[in-house]
């Protein structure tokens, strides 16, 4: 699985069953892109650290939504711009200071968006007035449980869970279910009254915490409830357009990165050394030529010395300094390795309470890396490198991130598993980004406003460097390219469509089609479906569509019959790959260059 840049990586076990109706304030003029984020900063000192944004930021980030945190216990800002929010989501642990205030607050969030705003309840409700606006008595809501799961009713859909639901005996939030109410999960009560783990009451939804949470054998908190599934809550069904964070026209975004733990530790002797090579030198010799974009897991090398191995602090100079190379903070965590998050990674500056609370869409932390060995490494230190070459489909929101580890460049097996992530970045099936860029696109996720013009229609402005647009739950639907303007072109993985926007367009704009309607083709007609050179101004006029190529590399485009390509006046040679999908090559250009695809042309 890849590594979430805008949240963390998560366990998918149960399914919830989506809203039947598209959850937007009826006065939104974009598609709203926010969640109001309930916190209580007397349990959780930052929104940063609280659950929400460990455990939800990564899927609200990945369905095109972001957190607007507001920290209950200090005063609610008066109002909010209902026209962004698509809903709203709490996790409290206790009762909350001024519950009955909070209640009359989301009260008039509802009469201002002019429906009731979707609502996720996590945990605690936060006190009784809280409890009613779920039809539910929270004087009543705890009770006694023997720990055993006989008599647990589930819905059909969270049979999908990996491991048991253990709910430990003692005492245990469990409403009686209300009467209007559909459940989710429920157990029997020693009362012999039958209490829910979760339930569902109009555009209200509400968990147990412990449906939300479970460990591993190591301790680790795991998610267990599917949060994409939480998140369809707020984004409604049929198909939905959402800024992408995992494609660049078509090929996969790759980042690598070098812990530098172990940065002084030396290989094993050899018979030309009685003391084995230092991982440094090591890591100079593997990453110091031109090369797929790296970053540093450390302070910045430029600045910060490595100890007192004065060696070891030129090496890591030299290496910072080179222009394929980004240094980036890590530190140790519970469970895992968290990456400092620089200015750069930042969606916005983050702040306590208030509208523009807005900080990152969560923490860009990167679990311990466990799971099967890969690249022929016994150690399975590169099972996350052997992940991304074995998959097969895209993940939505980030990029593939290869993970190395400077002190296991101290074996053969290491290092030829390093050289081998590496060469995959650098391939035509991957396309390396460097940090700074990536953080460009989150920026432009951010920003991004999806307008709608008509149904299954959208215009997309304030994109900035945001260049992949992705359109979920798109079974049995097509772009509809005879409408749509802006566009390279699209991929499809399974029922998802990833659509390549034109850099060059200020406002793309896009228009599905069924696959079942009757449509006339035109024979002329090309559309890009992967390129590793970049592609923009793409003007389609009669026999012939032409871009402008920056790069070298593979391009893959859709045509009924095989073009004429030329870059500049050199003409290229077109090789089919499959039905109606052919391929040319671009060699190393230093500049720009016309690219023509020419489709029946006299």
């Amino acid at each position: 699985m890849s590594v979430f840049w805008v949240g963390t990586a998560l366990s998918i076990a149960l399914v919830l069953m989506p809203l039947r109706s598209v959850a937007a304030c009826l006065t939104a003029a974009a598609v709203p892109n926010r969640v109001i984020a309930l916190f209580d900063s007397r349990e959780e000192p930052t929104p940063e650290t609280s659950r929400i944004a460990q455990h939800l930021a990564g899927p609200l980030a990945k369905n095109g939504l972001f957190p607007t945190y507001v920290d209950v216990s200090r005063p609610i800002p008066a109002s909010i711009a209902t026209n962004d929010i698509s809903g709203v989501v709490s996790w409290f642990g206790t009762a909350v200071q001024n519950d009955d205030g909070l209640a009359a607050w989301l009260d008039a969030q509802d009469a201002d968006c002019g429906r009731p705003l979707p609502l996720v309840v996590i945990g605690d409700p936060g006190g009784p007035a809280l409890w009613a606006r779920l039809g539910a008595n929270g004087a009543t809501a705890w009770t006694l449980h023997n720990g055993v799961r006989e008599g647990m009713k589930v819905m059909p859909q969270w049979r999908g869970i990996r491991a048991p639901l253990e709910i430990p005996p003692g005492r245990l939030l469990a409403p009686r279910l209300p009467l209007d109410a559909e459940p989710l999960i429920t157990i029997p009560g020693l009362d012999e009254v039958e209490r829910a783990l979760g339930f569902r009451r109009g555009a209200q939804t509400w968990l147990s915490e412990l449906t939300m949470l479970a460990k591993d054998s190591r301790g680790v908190a795991l998610v267990t409830v599917d949060p994409d599934q939480i998140v369809a809550a707020f984004t409604g069904d049929g198909p939905r357009a959402v800024p992408d964070l995992a494609m660049f026209q078509g090929l996969r975004i790759a980042l690598a990165i070098l812990l530098t733990d172990g940065w002084r530790l030396r290989a094993p002797a050899s018979g030309r050394s009685s003391l084995g090579q230092p991982a440094y030198a090591l890591a100079k010799a593997i990453f110091g030529e031109t090369s797929a974009p790296v970053s540093f897991g450390w302070p910045d090398a430029t600045t910060d010395k490595i100890g007192s191995d004065a060696d070891a602090t030129d090496a890591g100079h030299a290496l910072a300094t080179l222009p394929h190379v980004s240094a980036l903070p890590a530190y140790n965590i519970a469970g895992g390795i968290s990456l400092g998050s620089p200015p750069l990674l930042r969606l916005s500056h983050p702040s306590f309470g208030g509208p523009k609370a807005t900080p990152r869409a969560g923490s860009s932390a990167i679990s311990e890396l466990v799971g099967p060995p890969g690249f022929a490494d016994p150690t399975g230190l590169h099972a996350r490198a052997a992940a991304v070459a074995r998959s097969d489909t895209p993940w939505p929101s980030s990029p593939d991130v290869l993970v190395i580890r400077a002190r296991d460049l101290l074996d053969m097996s290491g290092q030829l598993a390093a050289m081998r992530a590496l060469e995959l970045h650098a391939s035509d099936a991957r396309a390396a980004m460097k940090i700074e860029r990536y953080a460009g696109w989150l920026e432009g996720a951010l920003s991004a406003q999806i307008v709608p013009e008509g149904p299954y229609a959208w215009r997309v402005q304030n994109r900035g460097a945001l260049n992949t647009l992705r359109i979920d739950r798109a079974e049995g639907w097509v772009i509809d390219m005879s409408r749509s303007t802006g566009i390279l072109g699209t991929s499809r993985y399974g029922p998802t469509l990833f659509v390549a926007l034109d850099p060059a367009s200020s406002a793309p704009f896009l228009a599905l089609r069924s696959t079942t309607a009757a449509v006339t083709a035109d024979p002329a007609f090309v559309e890009v479906v992967e390129a590793g050179p970049e592609l923009s101004n793409v003007n389609r006029e009669g026999c012939q569509t032409v871009f402008t190529a920056e790069g070298r590399g593979q391009i893959k485009f859709r045509s009924s019959a095989k073009p004429a390509v030329k870059l500049g006046r050199l003409s290229l040679e077109v090789v089919p790959t499959e039905s109606d999908l052919w391929h040319v090559s671009l060699p190393t250009r230093a500049a720009s260059e016309t690219l023509s695809i020419a489709v029946g042309c006299p």
